[in-house]
């Protein structure tokens, strides 16, 4: 039983791929099918980048070019070239095994985060190590779904050992809406020659929610009223609430006592009690509808891709649009539920007590559009 869960752990692990990079946007990685032929192809290229730099890939290329060349010609002067590279590559290895870095990464970022916004990313980097860690790139592999880096690069030259602690700040920008995982922060370092790469994992791993952008409205036209107002007015959360106090009138048969309002009754002479009436909240329904056209067919869609981009933009500003009218109606005394309709009906409410207006914005952030026709489900 525990080797069937280990290898169902490590089956998990391979398709989800490594966290550490990005995954290629290829048809069917989106709808969540994962080709065992990519994925090892993706594992190496992964651990490739994990290990080497820019530069060690393509020395690696040479590399093994004049191996398979020195096979052919074992006596040609091009073997000295060869031994001069693996003599660069062990060298760059130990040098970097003997400064590995070993470091406590904390990352703070903003939970949530409007689509087109910069945001501030702020490091803080202790050294657990005697030795100084050199040449410390951080993060260098967070998804660009998630965040594009808009500042300076995270990078430090030297963090002193000896429990030394650094921080540092750069500025990122979300470039879309929607809910991304940050990986655990990444420290690498290229010391000393640039070529092989040695790297160490610290800290946790976060959740970043990129609202959908919008400009707020200025005003709105709506139609109001109990006669728009028939169901549901009592189901609404009265939490710190209370009836509403309307005014003073003579005492009648069958009215409360304890509603008696003794400073009018010693000033008129007559019974007189307390008018109360109830609270009415307005309801609004608001409803987004996610079905977006697609072209079917990968020779159609590879044709008409531009069509394709036209739909999936008119989509979002719909959410953009949608946000906007979430956002200026949480502003008032309104009970908001939201409709997100598709092959599937969402259904989320909103306002007062009951939420606020992040948590209606959270919906709008993980909305996808529905490619499939929704009128039979």
């Amino acid at each position: 039983a525990r080797l069937l869960k280990a290898l169902k752990r490590l089956r998990a692990g391979f398709y989800s791929g490594p966290d550490w990079m990005e995954l290629p946007e290829i048809a069917g990685f989106e709808k969540g099918y994962r080709s065992p032929t990519v994925m090892i192809f993706v594992w190496i290229f992964a651990l490739l980048g994990r290990i080497l730099s820019p530069t060690g890939i393509l020395l690696s290329g040479l590399t093994m070019a004049i191996a398979m060349y020195s096979t052919i010609l074992p006596k040609n002067n091009v073997v000295m070239l060869l031994f001069a590279l693996l003599s660069l590559y062990a060298l760059d290895f130990v040098g970097g095994w003997i400064f590995k870095p070993k470091l406590k990464i904390k990352r703070t970022l903003p939970e949530r985060v409007r689509a087109g916004s910069e945001l501030e990313l702020r490091y803080v980097v202790s050294n657990l190590r005697r030795l100084p860690a050199l040449d410390i790139a951080l993060d260098p592999g967070l998804p660009s779904r998630a965040l594009q880096l808009a500042g300076a690069e995270p990078s430090l030259a030297h963090v002193p050992g000896h429990g030394e602690t650094l921080a540092l700040t750069t500025r990122m920008l979300a470039p879309k809406r929607g809910v991304f995982t940050l990986p655990k922060p990444l420290a690498e370092s290229a010391f000393p020659f640039s070529v092989v790469k040695s790297s160490c994992r610290a800290g946790e791993s976060q959740t970043l929610i990129a609202h959908p952008a919008f400009t707020d409205l200025e005003s709105r036209r709506m139609p109001g009223g109990p006669r728009l107002q028939k169901m549901g007015l009592a189901a609404v959360s009265k939490v710190g609430e209370s009836m509403e106090f309307h005014g003073c009138r003579e005492f009648r048969t069958g009215d409360d006592p304890r509603k008696i309002h003794w400073v009018g009754t010693a000033r008129t002479g007559e019974p007189i009690v307390k008018e109360f009436q109830e609270e009415r909240l307005n309801r609004v329904a608001l409803v987004l509808d996610t079905h977006c056209h697609h072209a079917s067919g990968i020779v159609t869609r590879l044709i008409d891709a531009k069509a394709d981009a036209a739909n999936l933009a008119a989509f979002e500003t719909a959410v953009s649009l949608t946000a906007a009218i979430a956002a200026h109606l949480a502003k008032d005394e309104f009970i908001i539920d939201l409709f997100a309709t598709g092959a599937k009906t969402w259904h989320f409410r909103g306002g007062r007590s009951l939420a606020q207006l992040d948590d209606l914005l959270d919906i709008l952030a993980c909305v996808e559009p529905t490619f499939d026709e929704p009128f039979k489900e």
